[in-house]
């Protein structure tokens, strides 16, 4: 029941997912033309005008990106929101599921969606890197000149150990570890908050907005206690002399910053599962 589920959830995100790739589609395109017509050889004049549109591109990139990241997230919001609390619910509560398998598929799909957007955005920066890297090279730069990926990874790679304590393959495991648990966490939190603002009977947007920042002010003061053995470690190293690579310093925070994440993943998700169980009242 629960693939059949997620199933029909994903239906729901299809038309979203093709607005949100066509507009990060069409910067990465537009984007990526501008490069190519990058001429420093030029006189001043032609060059600074090449130089005002490429800010431009980039900065219609940047924003491109975050529209693209934020508005999935607004997506993941707005669709929990309808089918679980608005009259649209009546359909999903009366399907022949348990609320745990409703309420698993919803967090699967949304996690699923917003994985594949952030995939999206790498694959666009990726391919931006590698025009700018041709556009150079063909344009004479040495510096450019047979300039690969793979090359540029391999040396990171063998350097990378020695001045921070961690291989660079090792850290980007860590890195993907991270961002994969912070992506559950972001998403379980905003389920939680938008069931915790069904309390709020008459004005419960509100009540999901108000519930949304209580708890990332909580977010941040953990945060500030999680950075707490960071500073010791600095502190016990430079009074006994030692001296600490970068990951040393802060793998402590990094890993308790992991634990919270699951820790407010695993909360969140059971006042999800109260509310959708034990004080459903749809609009």
């Amino acid at each position: 029941m629960l693939g059949k589920l997620i199933k029909y959830e994903w239906r729901g995100y299809k038309v979203s997912l093709i607005v949100i790739f066509s507009i990060l589609a069409l910067t990465t395109l537009f984007t990526g033309l501008l490069i190519t017509t990058l001429r420093p050889e030029y006189d001043a004049v032609v060059s600074n005008f090449s130089d005002t549109f490429m800010v431009i591109s980039f900065m219609l990139y940047y924003f491109g990106i975050i529209g693209s990241s934020i508005g999935s997230f607004m997506i993941i919001a707005v669709r929990f929101y309808k089918t679980c609390y608005t009259d649209q619910g009546y359909l999903t509560h009366t399907l022949p599921a348990k609320t745990s398998q409703i309420l698993s598929a919803k967090i699967i799909t949304a996690i699923l969606q917003y994985l594949l957007i952030m995939l999206g955005i790498a694959a666009s920066i990726l391919v931006l890197l590698q025009v700018l890297f041709t556009h150079m090279t063909n344009m004479g730069y040495d510096d450019f000149t047979n300039i690969s990926f793979s090359e540029i990874f391999y040396e990171v790679n063998q350097s990378f150990e020695y001045e921070f304590g961690i291989s660079f393959t090792g850290l980007l495991i860590f890195i993907l570890i991270f961002a994969l648990l912070s992506c559950i966490s972001a998403v379980t939190t905003i389920f939680g908050c938008i069931s915790l603002g069904q309390l709020f009977t008459k004005h419960r947007v509100i009540g999901a907005i108000i519930a949304y920042f209580v708890v990332n002010i909580f977010i941040q003061i953990v945060s500030v206690l999680i950075s707490i053995p960071m500073y010791q470690n600095a502190f016990i190293a430079e009074f006994t002399g030692e001296t600490l690579t970068i990951f040393e310093f802060l793998s402590p925070s990094f890993i308790m910053t992991i634990v919270g994440s699951i820790a407010l993943s695993v909360i969140m998700y059971f006042i999800s599962l109260y509310m959708m169980t034990k004080k459903l009242n749809l609009e």
